[in-house]
């Protein structure tokens, strides 16, 4: 059953995986233009692998099977002016099916059937018999009258207009075949376009109005999709597929784009970038330029107004934006002249470079007391930075021994220092500790080696300790004194808030003895008082009013 496809439907392409340019392909024609860009090209494209036309082996038919499959009906094809979509089994038929229209009418230049032009897929369509016999040997041109089944069409004595989703497609295999056959090989035929219609032998009209359907009608997915097709089975590629812009560039030359540039060279993933370029017309002025640009080479669909800013030369009125590292970022320009004429330039591309992450780095690595026995919190101390970015966190992981289990703690920064304590634990075992620190770029560094062993605590001398201590007043509102005896050998006086942190150090004399604490400057609350001599230790709460 025949039916009208949409220009939604032939778009709506998502299940096509389409391939890539092949790395180089085009190299040979960088630069280029007029013949040279064509003699390139031709050179690039020429010798392609050919089928038969009909044939029980691989055909035209079942390449064009493939190569015009309709996206929404893998049994159907695509016939090219009407838009149908008609069962692709229904081979001719005896007249009931569908034909393979030559676009290059097979009359222009006397190729039949025959290969390498006469059964060149580039070129080859499915369509309507009758429709097909409508078009016969025609140029392509606008205007005439509508056809009474291809409705979208129109015709008159020398011309034929394809319905308008088709135009550049139409236009674009002209091109190629203007360009693959060069007579430059024994037995092919040297194809031409001039810029009128009512031609015969191997040129085609109308080459200005072939131009203008290039520009008017661009390269959507399904002949994207047709192109990667054609290329599995010929291995040779149409141009003007994937370079549209060589069109005017080889047939309307007048304009030229040249020493583009872009500031910065390799931007950042925080730079935007400016383009600028030389645009020249040989026989006019140029009227107005943009900059397309996108992620992929075949999606430039954003654009930027260009605008003159001396000499020759023109600039981005506004930058393409700050990218992420690591991106491709692809963009051609577009110039045109005082006759409406449009030049294009090739499609280049930078990448936004991957700024380097270094890791922060952990030094002075300190743990306090230094002999820690089963009574003492233990206050790991470290220095982290982070030399290009922030850091966004620093951990303590410790165990015991050979336990397996392992235990964390998120390092606080205090007076430019990360912080946490290890919890007091039994004697005789060696704590080992370690600190992983990361950066806001998820860039990762670690101290491994921090160990100290745990000694035990003499618990009659730590009784006695408790005893002979005095401490007065508690609660406290301004001094707290503090009588040690002298026999005592005092290592450390610590003040720490509930939660384990260190408020206060109090300066040891030589000797044991007398020491007052001005604590009128802490906050009412609860703390804990830490005296520590060389064998024991003893902790007492201190409540300040």
């Amino acid at each position: 059953m025949k039916k009208y496809l949409s220009l939604l439907i032939l778009l709506n392409l998502a299940a096509n995986i389409f391939a890539q340019i092949p790395a180089g392909y085009y190299d040979s024609a960088d630069g280029l233009t007029g013949e040279q860009l064509k003699t390139a090209l031709h050179n690039i494209i020429d010798n392609h692998t050919t089928y038969p036309y009909t044939d029980a082996a691989t055909d035209v038919w079942d390449i064009l099977k493939e190569s015009d499959r309709d996206p929404n009906n893998s049994a159907n094809v695509i016939l090219i002016y009407t838009g149908w979509s008609v069962d692709a089994a229904q081979e001719y038929n005896d007249g009931a099916g569908w034909s393979r229209e030559h676009v290059w009418a097979k009359s222009h230049g006397d190729f039949d059937e025959n290969p390498p032009a006469g059964t060149d897929a580039h070129h080859l369509r499915p369509e309507d018999i009758s429709v097909n016999s409508a078009r016969g040997e025609k140029d392509f041109d606008n205007g005439g009258t509508q056809h009474a089944e291809a409705t979208m069409c129109y015709t008159d004595a020398d011309s034929w207009e394809p319905r308008p989703a088709v135009k550049g497609d139409v236009a674009r295999m002209m091109f190629y075949m203007a360009t693959r056959y060069e007579g430059d090989v024994a037995g092919e035929i040297d194809l031409e376009l001039v810029d009128y219609t009512g031609t015969s032998g191997p040129i085609f009209g109308k080459l200005s109005t072939l131009i203008l359907w290039n520009e008017q009608d661009p390269v959507d997915d399904f002949e994207r999709n047709r192109n990667e097709v054609v290329y599995s089975y010929q291995h040779n590629r149409n141009p003007f597929i994937d370079h549209p812009e060589y069109v005017n560039q080889i047939w309307n030359v007048s304009s030229t784009i040249s020493n583009i540039l872009i500031s910065p060279t390799n931007p950042s993933p925080n730079d935007a970038v400016r383009v600028s370029a030389s645009i020249t017309d040989s026989d006019g002025s140029i009227i107005s330029a943009k900059l397309n640009w996108g992620i992929t080479s075949e999606s430039l669909n954003n654009t930027i107004t260009m605008s003159f800013s001396s000499g020759t030369t023109y600039i981005t009125n506004t930058d393409i934006p700050a990218q992420a590292g690591g991106t491709n970022i692809y963009f051609n320009i577009e110039a045109m002249d005082d006759d409406s004429v449009k030049t294009f330039s090739t499609t280049h591309y930078y990448n936004v470079t991957i700024p380097a992450n270094n890791p922060p780095v952990i030094s002075d690595v300190l743990f306090s007391p230094s002999n820690p026995n089963n009574l003492d919190s233990v206050l790991v101390s470290a220095t982290i930075t982070d030399s290009d970015g922030v850091l966004n966190s620093a951990l303590l992981k410790w165990k015991k021994g050979s336990e397996p289990t392992i235990y964390e703690k998120p390092m606080v920064l205090s007076e430019s220092k990360y912080n946490a304590y290890i919890p007091a634990l039994e004697s005789g075992f060696t704590i080992y500790f370690m600190i992983i620190a990361k950066d806001d770029d998820n860039a990762e560094s670690s101290y491994l080696d921090g160990s100290y062993v745990i000694t035990a605590v003499n618990s009659t001398e730590n009784d006695m300790m408790d005893e002979k201590v005095k401490i007065f007043p508690n609660p406290v509102r301004d001094n707290l004194t503090l009588e040690i005896p002298e026999n005592y050998q005092i290592k450390s006086i610590t003040l720490f808030d509930l939660m384990g942190r260190e408020i206060q150090t109090v300066p040891v004399n030589s000797n044991s003895g007398t020491y007052i604490i001005n604590l009128s400057d802490k906050p009412a609350g609860s703390y804990l008082l830490k005296i520590r001599t060389q064998q024991n230790s003893i902790t007492k709460m201190i409540i300040v009013n």
